[in-house]
């Protein structure tokens, strides 16, 4: 394996979060892979089945829990999360190994419920349930994206009077 592969990938489990509930449709595993991938802590994620106050509640709140997730995103971090149906995220190359690409991938676990994992490129890399058993199959992925130009994010160096401004 590549160093910086290794590298990144090292740095990514120091700060790798385990999801503390458990099974449908109060597991927060998805929650926990998004605390991994942004190196915070996993009740820093909102989940707004945390104020559900029974089981059906909690169902109820399923549909509310993306669009927090997106709200997040885009509030803390200018990030938005962009997925879709199959193995893999579309139009990345994930064959070049030496590159870590981070996603969140989705699909059925042995306990027979959904569940979200941590993959970097095709493998997975970090299983928030305490099994470790990872996925039978991926069917659905999630990669973070920037929103906005790349530029604004860059802070210019020390040195360099003016911020960073596309050329």
């Amino acid at each position: 394996m590549n160093a910086l592969r290794h590298h990144a990938e090292q740095l990514l489990l120091a700060k790798a979060v385990k999801q503390d509930r458990l099974g449908w449709p109060l597991g927060n595993c998805l929650e926990a892979c998004y605390a991994t991938l942004l190196g915070v802590p996993l009740d820093a994620v909102p989940d707004p089945r945390d104020e559900a106050t029974s089981r059906l509640d909690a169902e109820r709140r399923i549909r509310a829990r993306g669009i927090a997730l997106q709200e997040w995103l885009h509030h803390t971090f200018t990030l938005c999360a962009v997925s879709g149906k199959g193995e893999k995220p579309p139009g990345v190359i994930i064959g070049v190994q030496d590159v870590p690409l981070f996603w969140i991938a989705s699909g059925l676990s042995e306990r027979g419920l959904q569940h979200a994992t941590v993959y970097s490129n095709t493998q997975l890399i970090w299983d928030p349930h305490p099994s470790d058993a990872g996925l039978l199959n991926v069917t659905r992925w999630t990669v973070l994206a920037p929103i906005g130009p790349l530029w604004h994010r860059i802070k210019p160096l020390e040195t360099e009077s003016t911020p960073c401004t596309p050329s």
